[in-house]
């Protein structure tokens, strides 16, 4: 008896202190990611922007966290390509990686920055395909993808008049998500958390707004498993599931760099084909949709962020 309430109270006390360690390492991260931000506003735009390049080539000799996955992700995807060119690609996405963070860093300062700000430096292509699914009055399924900066992107239509609901998923630290929100919230986008959504986003689409999903990222169980670079993902289903079930217009918006500060915004239109075949539904729209995006992160991969595990969840063997 005496041993088995020895062995609970050993288990109390490694629990209490993995916790310490764990709440320890994420209060150290949100105190640099903060640090950061208050050196960044130091200097004016284009200062940062050389700075941040310093800080990914930095991040990319002494940052080895999920390096490897990255150089797995890109070399699964690129085949043919040698280890110089895959290390190439490597190295830029730490950078194009920093520029993101500093422009989050630095949001305030774009939004009204004449020579450097978005207004002047943030061109869209395909707008009006955004203003015909605006016309239809039913609210917008806008799609997008960890490539380029989602967060210029969506301040851009904010400051054109859009309202944006971004859906985001809680992250391991509590305080980088606080963090990110706020972010959003800078930006003037509202946010939809992960496990809250149904409820939410059909509030949202009855409030006409657009709301915005990222779709690249491993679903895990509750995903349907379709090819993406030609290996079965779990794929998200959310934009396909909405747009079938209520008609609601689904778009395509990429951000691609141009050069530091310079973007430019794609915005496509997905055919929503319905069938009484639900399922067949959902996967031609995610099916189509992936398409685009493996398009998108060929022409561009050193700006999409090879960091998820992206093929971590595997098919059932039957």
């Amino acid at each position: 008896m005496f041993k088995i309430s020895n062995d609970k109270c050993e288990i109390r006390l490694d629990l209490k202190i993995a916790s310490f360690f764990i709440n320890l390492k994420n209060e150290l991260e949100i105190k640099f990611m903060k640090c950061l931000e208050v050196f960044f506003n130091l200097f004016n735009i284009r200062v940062s922007y050389f700075l941040a390049y310093i800080l990914g080539n930095i991040l990319y000799i002494f940052l080895p966290i999920r390096q490897n996955v990255a150089r797995y992700n890109i070399k699964r995807v690129f085949k043919n390509y040698s280890f110089f060119q895959i290390e190439k690609i490597l190295r830029r996405c730490y950078i194009e990686f920093s520029y993101f963070v500093v422009e989050s860093f630095l949001m305030k300062k774009l939004s009204n920055d004449k020579a450097y700000g978005i207004d002047n430096n943030v061109r869209i292509l395909g707008i009006e395909n955004l203003e015909e699914a605006k016309a239809l009055n039913k609210g917008i399924i806008l799609t997008t993808f960890h490539l380029g900066n989602w967060h210029i992107m969506g301040k851009k239509l904010v400051k054109m008049g859009y309202s944006i609901s971004n859906i985001i998923k809680k992250q391991n630290n509590p305080f980088m998500f606080d963090m990110e929100v706020e972010h959003m919230k800078e930006v003037g986008m509202d946010t939809i958390t992960l496990q809250n959504t149904p409820k939410n986003i059909l509030e949202a689409f009855n409030e006409k707004k657009v709301v915005e999903f990222l779709i690249d990222q491993d679903a895990g169980e509750n995903g349907i498993f379709l090819d993406f670079f030609g290996l079965k993902a779990s794929t998200v289903t959310g934009p396909a599931v909405f747009g079938s079930k209520l008609n609601i217009p689904i778009l395509l918006a990429v951000d691609i760099r141009e050069k530091f500060f310079k973007h430019k915004i794609f915005i496509e239109k997905i055919e929503v084909e319905s069938s009484e075949n639900k399922e067949e539904n959902v996967k031609n729209i995610m099916s189509r949709l992936n398409e685009k995006v493996e398009k998108y992160i060929a022409k561009n991969p050193e700006q999409y962020f090879w960091f998820h595990r992206r093929w971590f969840t595997r098919p059932k063997k039957s």
